[in-house]
């Protein structure tokens, strides 16, 4: 027969392992990312230094090959005429 303190042990550690997995989750496939991204950067863009697009990150990968391909039609540089 399971009692009140019983529901409170699971409820503890349900939340831990919660916030255990995802503190794991993020540095793990972080890594995974960069390894794959140095990996495969090379062959569909070989242009791109692998560093330059991760020091770049998400927010600035755009000015990253705004130089091989101007005329994309997208992006802020075509509004900066």
């Amino acid at each position: 027969m399971e009692t009140d303190n019983d529901i409170f042990i699971a409820n503890v550690i349900a939340s831990f392992f919660g916030q255990f997995g995802g503190s794991l989750a993020i540095p793990v496939s972080n890594a995974v990312l960069l390894k794959g991204l140095r990996n495969v950067l090379p062959k569909y863009a070989p242009g791109v230094s692998a560093d330059a697009a991760i020091a770049a990150g998400g927010l600035y990968v755009d000015t990253l090959t705004h130089h091989l391909w101007p005329c994309t039609g997208y992006g802020k540089h075509e509004h900066n005429l």
